[in-house]
């Protein structure tokens, strides 16, 4: 099983369950706070995935996210009956929020290589947050403009899928605006027909296209994320 799928564990499991176990006894039960450094897609959005709820540490998750300086994208813990949206449960974020410990998922770009503008953001953030709980002195630092960092607070996050296999092709940049019905992604063959255009399912955000670096895609494979605006309780009552 995933690591990150399984928390809190169980330590007469798997090796991966008395891992998982370890970590959740040995770091997260005596922590304050937890912040997981995540990779992503390539030239993806650098963001914040910060699960959402109405506790005391659901609401400093998301306080700690703009402080960390990311794109703040909220999710909520399903697992049946939400069509696009991420299918994700056991996360540390789970656990953690569980124990009342506010907590990061940060993505950081791109996995398998080193990219120094993501790194410096990402040593930038967290010590954007130690500074913010006066573990080390001095200011909070605002990331760089020319990030990929969106202002608006974000989620679902909605994973879109191909119906048929092929290569990738992205028809936007990352962290540009689309609406619902626009195509983001075209699939084609290997005589560069066309074989499906893939449609955004909401208004949003591009957040990441997880292709390989064939950029090949198998039927069902995720060939885009996109992050709509967050709507909260007290703006859609209105």
């Amino acid at each position: 099983p995933a690591l990150n799928r399984i928390f809190p564990g169980d330590p007469t499991e798997t090796l991966t369950n008395r891992a998982v176990a370890a970590i959740s006894e040995h770091a997260i039960d005596q922590s304050d706070y937890v912040i997981d450094l995540h990779c992503n897609a390539r030239h993806s959005v650098l963001f914040n995935f910060v699960r959402t709820g109405s506790s005391p540490a659901a609401h400093e998750s998301e306080r700690l996210s703009k402080v960390f300086g990311f794109t703040t994208v909220l999710s909520e813990a399903k697992q049946h009956g939400f069509g696009f949206e991420e299918r994700l449960s056991g996360l540390m974020a789970d656990y953690s929020l569980r124990e009342g410990k506010p907590t990061l998922t940060v993505e950081l770009t791109p996995t398998h290589d080193w990219e120094e503008s993501s790194i410096g953001a990402g040593v930038r953030g967290v010590l954007n947050v130690l500074r913010d709980l006066d573990m080390l002195p001095g200011e909070v630092e605002p990331q760089p403009r020319d990030l990929a960092i969106i202002e608006d607070v974000l989620g679902p996050q909605l994973r879109v899928t191909a119906d048929r296999g092929g290569f990738v092709h992205p028809m936007l940049p990352v962290g540009e605006w689309v609406t619902e019905g626009q195509t983001v992604v075209t699939v084609r063959d290997a005589w560069g027909d066309v074989v499906q255009e893939i449609v955004s399912p909401a208004d949003g955000y591009i957040l990441a296209y997880p292709h390989h670096k064939n950029h090949a895609a198998a039927s069902g494979d995720i060939v885009v994320f996109v992050g709509a605006v967050h709507r909260s309780e007290e703006s859609t009552a209105g």
